[in-house]
């Protein structure tokens, strides 16, 4: 075999001086093409111009000025296209006396034909007759520059036609040498065919593992169900030892086991938070030989596991790591290739599938609360109080709207305003129960929904609403605002529309009896602190 490829490196050694000859006229013949294209852009552009500055100097006084007025873009052009050429050049020095014999013939030119142009009398056809005469010597030279380029790729193009046939003379002697070494490069092909079909398997393999992946995911709704999907994937899909997943909490400050893979517990990583990994903070796969090597993860190497190989993958929402797979085995023996590209896989997989429940959740969120206060809004409360209806759930209304909020705005400003809003949305969540619902229902009104609360405890949390917030004032910067409360008890027969008309009508009256007091709808109950109980 040696012997064939010494044979056929020495055919192509004879063969070489030839092609370079080939090679060197046909790269003069492509040097030559683009500076003649180049050069025909200008000429063209150099005969339109002229031709023009000829036809202006036979015309009147005042086309020659218009001709005048709009030459310096038409120059400024030519003489662009003039310096594009100049730089593409040969710069061969017989171009170079050519084009020096152009420039001397064209500047008494253009002196002339301005001068015939600039002047208010017409020309005399004497005139005209040397403008004539001065402008054929100036296309002579431009002639005669084109011709040289031509005649350079004519010759450039004959020499290489001529040392192809040289060369193809010199091919046919080498066939059979250059079969026989053929048949040594036929056998290096096989062998790195059977080396790409093996990859093939391993991407083959991949991809399968990705659909399996995808639709196991598709499936899952909330976050905490993909921790073990994760764990089965790596389990059935890599088989590489021990492993684990980490999940950062939501501030990234702590990392959490939240799932295990074959006995991972036992090689749990001591990492405490996302900021001390270092494939999260590199937010790159980490293969580590040996937990005794000195560049290895230190957590690694004082973890509980002994000496061992390992591998982190981390998992990234939006290019930041939120989580870490890690998988451990034998001392010198990490996973190989193709296993650490299934562990990317699942990772970032696992990554795709958080970050878009995440942004679901918040979305929805969005949806259902109020930018401003962060309570739910109406149609949140209206679908909160459907199911509390589907499932029998007895509730009372109450209603609240900030007192004279409208002076309070007009006075202060919308800010001020805005955050009294805040503030008793936060007066509001820390008087009810934990069970209560409450949402802003509009402008300064807001609508709690007490779950299986009986008329004297909601009775009870509207007056400590009032109280709250009072007492949260006195330390406040805020104006001082009172609220005004109306309360439906439940009733079996009504629905929950009918419930906050009771409560809005309560409402009202508390308004009319003076603000800053609860009122009951339909009940004689005395209300501590408020001057009048009526019925809706």
């Amino acid at each position: 075999m040696v012997v064939f490829l010494v044979g056929g490196l020495g055919v192509a050694a004879l063969i070489q001086p030839r092609l370079t000859h080939v090679r060197d006229h046909a790269v003069a013949a492509d040097r030559v093409r683009p500076v003649l294209v180049q050069y025909a852009v200008w000429e063209r552009s150099e005969i339109e111009t002229l031709s023009s500055l000829l036809a202006a100097a036979r015309a009147d006084a005042e086309d020659r000025s218009a001709w005048l007025a709009g030459a310096t873009a038409n120059w400024t052009e030519m003489q662009r296209l003039w310096n594009a050429y100049t730089d593409a050049a040969l710069e061969t020095e017989p171009e170079r006396q050519l084009r020096r014999a152009y420039e001397a013939q064209f500047a008494p030119f253009s002196d002339r034909a301005y001068a015939l142009l600039s002047s208010p009398v017409d020309a005399t056809e004497d005139e005209l007759a040397g403008l004539d005469s001065a402008y054929q010597q100036v296309r002579a030279r431009m002639e005669a520059i084109r011709l040289y380029y031509l005649d350079e790729l004519t010759t450039a193009t004959e020499e290489a036609a001529s040392d192809s046939t040289a060369v193809q003379t010199w091919h046919r002697q080498s066939v059979a040498v250059v079969a026989v070494v053929l048949v040594v490069l036929a056998v290096v092909v096989l062998r790195s065919l059977r080396r790409r079909d093996k990859r093939d398997v391993a991407v083959a393999r991949l991809a399968e593992l990705e659909t399996r992946v995808q639709r196991a995911l598709e499936m899952v709704r909330e976050e905490a169900a993909i921790y073990p999907l994760v764990g089965r994937a790596v389990e059935t899909g890599v088989r590489e030892g021990p492993g684990e997943l980490l999940v950062a909490d939501s501030s990234r400050a702590h990392f959490h086991q939240v799932a295990v893979m074959d006995g991972g517990d036992a090689v749990h990583c001591p990492v405490p938070s996302p900021s001390m990994c270092p494939a999260a903070v590199r937010t790159q796969t980490q293969v580590f030989r040996s937990s005794r090597d000195l560049d290895t993860c230190p957590y690694l190497a004082n973890g509980p596991a002994g000496p061992c190989s390992a591998v982190c993958v981390p998992v990234s929402i939006g290019g930041k790591a939120i989580g870490v797979v890690r998988t451990t085995g034998p001392e010198g023996r990490p996973p190989d290739e193709e296993a650490v590209s299934r562990l990317e896989l699942i990772a970032r997989k696992a990554g795709e599938r958080m970050a878009m429940l995440r942004a679901f959740s918040k979305s929805q969120a969005q949806a259902q609360t109020d930018a401003l206060t962060g309570l739910l809004n109406r149609r949140s409360i209206e679908d909160r109080v459907y199911d509390l209806d589907r499932s029998g759930t007895r509730y009372a209304v109450l209603y609240a709207d900030l007192d004279h909020f409208k002076m309070l705005n007009d006075v202060h400003g919308h800010d001020i305003g805005d955050r009294a809003l805040r503030l008793f949305s936060r007066v509001l969540r820390e008087s009810i129960r934990p069970d209560d619902i409450p949402a802003r229902y509009g402008g300064e009104e807001f609508l709690v929904v007490l779950p299986e609360c009986d008329t004297t405890d909601a009775v009870a949390v509207a007056e400590r609403v009032r109280a709250r917030l009072a007492e949260t004032l006195e330390g406040s910067s805020l104006p001082s605002f009172t609220v005004s409360l109306g309360l439906a008890a439940f009733d079996p027969g009504s629905s929950f529309s009918e419930a906050v008309e009771r409560a809005d009508s309560a409402l009202l009256v508390a308004k009319r009896s003076g603000r800053d007091q609860v009122v009951v709808a339909g009940d004689t109950l005395p209300v501590p602190g408020s001057p009048v109980d009526v019925d809706a």
